[in-house]
């Protein structure tokens, strides 16, 4: 049953700065796991056991409050089963009630959209950028010297330009940049799964030339940032670099494919070295 306005704004003033953060995040990613959740919410918890307990009963109020609700038969990923497996999204009186929270009143708040139910293979490639998002909040939190500054998921990162007098846009799946020591990192992330065709991947890899050449991204920000492809294993990995390096040898070496257990060591590197380069 959908919520008065006068129920939302009861329900607003109950809220603590963490039920926020958790609705927040829900309309940033659209969907994440339980244990996502309590990774990125909940690491100030004494232990993980009683992180994942306060996670649970804090997503059960949030439920019951009918701000979110769970998708609790999908196995993404090999996960388990249990409430850890539960993929969590955003209800519509949730999308209501951020709408009037004046903290998500900038210019940047994402679009709000109605969530559908997406089949595996999308739930999948979803499911992979959240975990990376995740990975990146814990390598940041442990190397205290690097600060996650901006995250864009899609469509709020889409990028709509003019390549040779024609409409383009690209489409990555996840973008950020982070900070150093006064300085500043930028990169857009696509999660391969293996699952596309080497042609798909290329064809995408030519449109991010083709943004680079329009120069919006460096009017915007000086720099062109690094693209990284995450690819789940080796084999995938020399395959992407190959088919790279053989179709795109005469543009410039944008492109770094890695398997995600390399994911940190990548992204605090102080300088990309030239042979991860494609």
């Amino acid at each position: 049953m959908a919520l008065t306005l006068r129920q939302l704004q009861i329900i607003e003033y109950q809220l603590t700065d963490r039920d926020r953060e958790i609705l927040k995040l829900l309309r940033d990613t659209k969907s994440m796991f339980t244990y996502q959740i309590r990774r990125v919410c909940f690491s100030d918890s004494v232990n993980e056991k009683a992180a994942a307990r306060a996670a649970n009963r804090n997503l059960r109020k949030l439920k019951d409050l009918g701000l979110i609700d769970a998708l609790v038969d999908r196995r993404i990923g090999g996960v388990r089963a249990g409430s850890s497996s539960y993929i969590w999204y955003l209800t519509e009186q949730g999308n209501k009630l951020l709408d009037m929270d004046k903290e998500s009143s900038d210019e940047k708040k994402p679009k709000r959209n109605r969530f559908y139910e997406p089949a595996d293979s999308t739930l999948g490639h979803r499911m992979a950028i959240v975990e990376c998002f995740v990975q990146l909040v814990e390598i940041t939190r442990k190397r205290k010297s690097f600060k996650l500054k901006e995250v864009f998921f899609e469509p709020s990162n889409w990028q709509y330009f003019t390549y040779k007098d024609k409409p383009e846009i690209l489409k990555p799946d996840l973008t950020i940049s982070l900070s150093h020591h006064g300085y500043e990192y930028r990169f857009f992330i696509e999660m391969d799964l293996g699952t596309e065709s080497i042609d798909t991947v290329i064809s995408k890899c030519i449109r991010y030339h083709k943004y680079m050449k329009s120069g919006v991204e460096q009017d915007k920000h000086g720099v062109f940032p690094y693209v990284l492809w995450i690819v789940k294993d080796e084999k995938r990995q020399n395959k992407l670099e190959t088919a790279i390096k053989t179709h795109l040898k005469k543009h410039p070496n944008i492109f770094i494919v890695i398997p995600a257990v390399e994911l940190e060591s990548i992204i605090t590197a102080r300088d990309i070295p030239e042979d991860k380069l494609c």
